[in-house]
């Protein structure tokens, strides 16, 4: 690992905000220019192993700023290991991550501002979604978090809310708790915040919810976020991660969401014997057989309901 600080560490920092990255140059000065430049805030960049051939390391986005840390990693073992690096290095009070592609809004500075007195562990923020290739057109990527929030707001049930929000963005995270409980991203290909994610969760102490927004999360072309499922290994990767998380869950006093398991157990059936057999085990033992023979039955009847509307549907294209 090469290591390079152009950083002058001031004792009382409130945010250290955490950006992994990997051959994405222009995009990441997308991101660096939209966040503010304060006296409490540290920006740490881990660069993970992009190409010399797309990157100009002699000028690298973020060297010319003295609250920017630069991490340069040649091990190429994702965003979760970059994650972790960063996390090694933040001396913030609170952790809040970036995606190299995503940005921030105007307002950001103003939140940061007001929460720095929060008790809370977890503050989670509703992300606005765009495409990445013109931030003027929206996007449907961060409905599901909207849809996690207005559920919360509705019923103030927060178990959807600690365990089905399944990525590190949009929500300032107590440092403090991450190192009392040690936790750490996985470090693989596919759904490498999903146990980070999860297991904050399950252990903050108090949470709060904003309706209000400070991060966008783009859209774009041949991004592992747009072409999900359709790499090889991605679905063993995923599956994997979301079994080990809802492991977390199982041990917390929140409720696994049986409909996800059982829609990565169906996926699996067909390919992954050893990997479906693992589901339906937990699936069993944390909802009890007679529960599982009726979540699987369900799903099954919905999926093919659906899938057999799709093929009329397209049968009446083809001959109308």
């Amino acid at each position: 690992m090469i290591l390079l600080y152009n950083f002058i560490y001031i004792h009382d920092m409130n945010y250290s905000i955490i950006i992994p990255h990997h051959n994405s140059p222009q995009l990441l000065i997308r991101c660096l220019d939209s966040i503010p430049k304060r006296e409490d805030l540290e920006i740490i960049v881990v660069d993970d192993n992009s190409d010399s051939d797309i990157v100009d390391f002699a000028h690298f986005p973020g060297y010319d700023r003295d609250d920017v840390q630069l991490i340069f990693t040649k091990e190429g073992k994702g965003a979760g290991y970059a994650r972790n690096v960063g996390l090694d290095h933040a001396k913030g009070k609170w952790l809040i991550f970036f995606d190299a592609d995503d940005f921030a809004l105007p307002k950001f500075n103003a939140i940061l501002d007001k929460e720095i007195e929060s008790t809370a562990d977890l503050i989670y923020y509703c992300p606005k979604s765009v495409k990445s290739h013109d931030i003027n057109i929206g996007s449907a990527r961060g409905k599901m978090f909207w849809n996690i929030i207005e559920d919360y707001s509705n019923n103030g049930d927060e178990s959807s809310l600690r365990t089905g929000w399944l990525v590190v963005w949009s929500v300032l995270i107590r440092r403090s708790m991450v190192e009392a409980h040690n936790i750490r991203c996985d470090e693989i290909r596919y759904s490498n915040d999903n146990y980070f994610s999860i297991k904050m969760g399950c252990v903050a102490k108090a949470i709060e919810v904003r309706n209000d927004s400070f991060y966008v999360v783009t859209e774009r072309e041949n991004s592992l976020a747009s072409s999900f499922l359709k790499k090889e290994g991605e679905l063993e990767c995923r599956a994997k991660a979301y079994l080990r998380s809802s492991q977390v869950i199982a041990e917390s006093p929140y409720k696994v969401n049986h409909k996800a398991l059982c829609s990565f157990a169906y996926k699996l059936y067909f390919s992954h014997n050893e990997l479906y057999n693992q589901y339906a085990a937990f699936l069993r033992d944390t909802c009890g057989y007679s529960s599982f023979r009726v979540y699987w039955m369900g799903f099954c009847i919905n999926y093919f309901y659906k899938s057999y509307c799709n093929m009329i549907t397209n049968f009446r294209r083809i001959f109308s």
